[in-house]
C-alpha cells in the first residue's frame, strides 16, 4: 500500500514505547514481543480505551479493569498477524493505533481484502477457521499496535451474559463483518465509479486527517485492496484514480491520498444519476478514533 505520514506525535510516541523483535522480518512473518513495561501498556492501553467509541459504555472503573490486562503487540506494515501459532484466536485483540487489512483466501488461492479495521476494532475470541489450512487472514497495514486481551478476562470485564451489555459486545465484535455486508448490499448494481468514490469516502470518514488542501487518507491503502473490497481490477482502479484527480477530486502527493470531498460528492452525485439510478447511499459519519497518547 502507499505509505502515510508518520501520524500524529500521540501516535509516533505510542509506536515508540513499544519495541521491536532483534531481527527484520520478511514481509508475511510473524514478529511480536511483549512491552517491557506493563505499566507503560496500561497508560497506553487506558488512554486509547478511553477515546475508542467501541468501549464508551464502559464505566471508567470496567475501562481500567480492562487496560489491566492488555498486553501491547506491534506489527510491522504488511506483516501478517493472523493466522498465527504463536497468538490464540480464543484471546481478544483490539487494534490500539494503525490499521489493519482483514479478508479470506478464495479457491484459487487469492488472498481477498474485504475489510480495513480502524482503531478501536476488535476481533478474535473464537477460531476463525478450525481447518488445517485457514482460509482468512489479518494483516497490518502499518506500524499497527494490538492490545491482547485474555478472553476470560474480557468476559469478566465486559460481562456479556448481562443482557445489557450483550448488544454492546456483540456490536464491537462484528462491526467489521457488518460494515462489509453493508457495502456488499448497497454496490449491487452500482458502477464502480460510484462504489469507488464511495469506498474513498468512508475511508476517510474513519482514517483521514484534515488538512487546508483537504482530507489526507491516513491508512496506506493500496489499489488492490480498493480493487478487492469494490470488486474490480487493479487496472480499472488505477484508470478510476487518475480519472478523478485529473477532474480535481483528489491529488495522490508521493505516497499520500488527499480527498475532496465536496468534488466527490458531487461526482458521486452526477455519476450515479447518468443512468437513471439513485445516488450512492447515505454514508454513515463515523468518527475517527483517536490514537493513544
Amino acid at each position: 500500500m502507499p505509505t502515510v505520514s508518520s501520524g500524529s506525535k500521540s501516535e509516533r510516541r505510542t509506536r515508540a514505547a513499544i519495541p521491536l523483535a532483534g531481527h527484520k522480518p520478511s514481509p508475511h512473518e510473524h514478529q511480536t514481543l511483549k512491552s517491557p513495561s506493563p505499566k507503560r501498556d496500561f497508560e497506553i492501553a487506558l488512554s486509547a480505551l478511553r477515546r475508542f467509541r467501541s468501549f464508551s459504555w464502559l464505566s471508567p472503573d470496567k475501562l481500567e479493569e480492562l487496560a489491566s490486562g492488555v498486553t501491547l503487540l506491534r506489527f510491522k506494515r504488511q506483516q501478517l498477524i493472523f493466522p498465527s501459532e504463536r497468538l490464540p484466536m480464543t484471546d481478544i485483540y483490539i487494534v490500539m493505533s494503525g490499521a489493519a487489512r482483514a479478508g479470506f483466501v478464495n479457491r484459487r488461492g487469492r488472498r481477498v481484502t474485504i475489510e480495513i479495521e480502524e482503531p478501536g476494532h476488535l476481533f478474535g475470541g473464537f477460531s476463525l477457521d478450525p481447518v488445517p489450512k485457514p482460509g482468512y487472514f489479518i494483516e497490518a497495514l502499518s506500524g499497527t499496535v494490538l492490545g491482547r486481551v485474555a478472553g476470560g478476562h474480557f468476559l469478566e470485564v465486559t460481562q456479556p451474559g448481562n443482557p445489557e451489555n450483550f448488544g454492546h459486545v456483540m456490536e464491537s465484535m462484528v462491526r467489521g463483518l457488518w460494515q462489509a455486508f453493508d457495502r456488499y448490499e448497497n454496490f449491487a448494481g452500482q458502477r464502480m465509479r460510484v462504489r469507488l468514490i464511495e469506498e474513498l469516502l468512508h475511508l476517510g470518514a474513519r482514517f483521514a486527517v484534515r488538512d487546508a488542501r483537504g482530507v489526507i487518507l491516513n491508512v496506506p491503502v493500496t489499489r488492490k485492496d480498493l480493487a478487492d473490497v469494490i470488486g474490480a481490477s487493479r487496472q480499472l482502479v488505477s484508470a478510476l484514480l487518475n480519472d478523478l484527480e485529473a477532474q480535481g477530486a483528489l491529488e495522490r502527493e508521493r505516497h499520500r491520498i488527499i480527498l475532496r470531498e465536496s468534488k466527490l460528492r458531487d461526482l458521486l452525485l452526477k455519476t450515479s444519476g447518468d443512468d437513471g439510478t439513485s445516488p450512492g447511499r447515505p454514508l454513515r459519519a463515523h468518527k475517527p478514533a483517536r490514537t493513544p497518547n
